[in-house]
């Protein structure tokens, strides 16, 4: 039976791994190499326990911290020092690779798959990195900005030496190809590259929409100009409005 001391004691362990956890967490996020690995140490030490069995409350190791920071010296340091898994997954099934994407960070991207990171992963929805990198919020706006122009080197780099010629033109659960959504979220850097990769301009999603029609409607005009140049039919069938019933280029 256990005593009001024990509990105690094992109150005073847990708060001291929470604050071990918080510590990583913050080194992760906005310290150095060395301050990670030393966190992940003490972690250990205090713990027992490697920093690649943390998660937080959504399911995210700190593998998919790092790659939303984009620094790839510490997703180095957390896969070969701390044995992160390279595609560990969430709780919605996303991989550091496609948290990478989808915050625009090409260099994150570029690392993790030179750590193994499994380009053609997808969730259970059909969605994969490219899906995320072409769709990135950080890609609308124009072509030069900074954003933009990282948004679609991750693209590029997701593309890089595929073993499948139909990886730039795969499709999710909604029938999406990342060329669709990027003409969805207005991406016209994405939309450019993309159809400089290959990208089936003529592609239709599930509900028979187009990449002109999900262009007009996400209100940026270099965005449909884009998808016009690239060759995109415009006699398909026209969605109503950004949230209207035939918009569903958006797969998560």
């Amino acid at each position: 039976m256990s005593t009001k001391k024990d509990e105690k004691s094992t109150d005073k362990k847990v708060m001291a791994a929470m604050d071990e956890m918080k510590a990583v967490v913050a080194a992760v996020s906005e310290g150095s190499v060395a301050d990670v690995v030393a966190a992940a140490k003490k972690f250990r030490d205090e713990t027992g326990a490697s920093v690649a069995s943390l998660r937080d409350a959504r399911g995210r190791t700190p593998l998919h911290l790092a790659a939303q920071r984009g620094d790839a010296d510490i997703l180095i340091a957390l896969v070969k020092e701390c044995a992160v898994p390279v595609d560990a997954e969430d709780k919605d099934g996303n991989t550091p690779l496609m948290a990478a994407a989808d915050y625009a960070k090409p260099d994150a991207v570029r690392t993790l798959i030179e750590l193994g990171a499994d380009r053609a992963k997808a969730k259970s929805d059909g969605v994969t990195a490219m899906h995320r990198a072409a769709a990135s919020a950080f890609a609308e706006g124009a072509v030069t900005s900074a954003n933009s122009i990282n948004a679609a080197a991750c693209v590029e780099t997701l593309a890089k030496d595929a073993k499948d010629d139909r990886f730039v033109d795969a499709k999710c659960a909604s029938g999406n190809t990342p060329f669709l959504l990027a003409c969805s979220r207005g991406a016209e850097a994405n939309i450019v590259r993309l159809k400089a990769l290959g990208a089936n301009a003529s592609a239709t999603n599930d509900a028979g929409v187009g990449a002109a029609s999900l262009a007009t409607a996400s209100g940026v005009p270099g965005a449909l100009r884009a998808a016009l140049a690239a060759g995109a039919p415009t006699h398909l069938r026209r969605v109503l409005s950004r949230t209207g019933p035939h918009t569903t280029a958006s797969a998560w």
